[in-house]
């Protein structure tokens, strides 16, 4: 029986992975702290903060903690391991504001369909994982950063609010009707009258029935844009907790 021979790596030691190494942290990372020893009495692993975020005015000035994204115009990143921050405030410098806006949007798309895949309440396909891309760039052009009424990714579409965004669109544009109705011939004009007369009931009924109109509208910049406006500016009221 021949003997095997034992295999010697040839890989050099310097690209060898230490797997007991910890792996490298983001600027943003929280970072675990030193796993206790034996003598510690307790070995779960501990997280501590690693950095600090905070947002400032046009002025420079660190904004109440009431006031979100929406009313900054820069932030302030502090290193706690020295106490050592960075300052950034938007107006400064043009190329840098590029920059970083196109980094930022890149990371918020990849934010949305991450957050889409990985939902708790069920993965979202492609198409949901772009709407979420979509709904939120247009919702961050009314001047909201983030709707904290949804609920979660995924969550059913107002068709209420999408027929009324879709009619507001198309007023503000000319657009003409494709076919006769109680509204009047084809090619009518559309206005608030025109939706009035059954117009807008028959855009309603559309989007009950065909899901690929939904998705059509849905498409287009300006009906999300407005969607995402509608949505974001209605509130609850007490009527709303009566059963």
């Amino acid at each position: 029986m021949t003997k095997r021979k034992d295999q010697t790596s040839t890989v050099p030691a310097a690209l060898v992975r230490n797997e007991n190494a910890p792996a490298p942290l983001s600027a943003d990372a929280t970072a675990p702290a030193p796993a206790a020893t034996a003598n510690d009495g307790d070995t779960e692993p501990v997280k501590r903060k690693v950095a600090k975020h905070e947002l400032l005015g046009a002025d420079g000035s660190l904004l109440p903690e009431d006031q979100g994204e929406e009313s900054a115009h820069g932030m302030r990143y502090t290193l706690l391991a020295n106490n050592q921050s960075h300052d950034y405030i938007f107006g400064r410098n043009a190329d840098q504001d590029r920059m970083l806006a196109v980094f930022g949007a890149k990371t918020l798309a990849t934010n949305e369909t991450s957050q889409a895949r990985n939902n708790p309440k069920g993965a979202s396909g492609p198409d949901e994982q772009i709407e979420a891309v979509r709904d939120r760039f247009a919702l961050l052009a009314t001047g909201t950063w983030v709707d904290r009424s949804r609920e979660g990714v995924g969550a059913k579409i107002d068709l209420d609010a999408l027929r009324e965004a879709i009619c507001r669109v198309q007023i503000a544009a000319g657009a003409k009707t494709k076919s006769d109705g109680p509204w009047g011939p084809a090619g009518t004009v559309i206005t608030a009258d025109v939706v009035d007369k059954g117009y807008g009931a028959s855009v309603r009924q559309k989007l009950d029935d065909d899901k690929n109109f939904v998705k059509t509208a849905r498409d287009v910049p300006a009906v999300a844009t407005e969607y995402a406006s509608i949505v974001g500016r209605q509130t609850k009221t007490v009527d709303d907790l009566s059963f």
